[in-house]
């Protein structure tokens, strides 16, 4: 999610027969965008469920606490 370029892959010179392609030749960056912000939304899911667990937590060992 942060954009960095972390790995780059080349596909130079390669043919790919029309019927063994995956979705719409040259829409790949519309479905990449749409995947992307899935993913977005996803992570802050995962990101407020912790915070939730470590909210509990916290109050929890607050109130033992002595």
């Amino acid at each position: 999610m942060g954009y960095e370029k972390q790995c780059e892959v080349i596909f130079d010179q390669m043919n790919v027969p029309k019927e063994k392609a995956l979705g719409h030749v040259g829409r790949a960056g519309h479905l990449l965008e749409d995947l992307e912000e899935r993913a977005a939304v996803a992570k802050c899911a995962e990101m407020v469920g912790a915070m939730q667990t470590a909210f509990h937590m916290t109050v929890a060992y607050a109130k033992e606490r002595e």
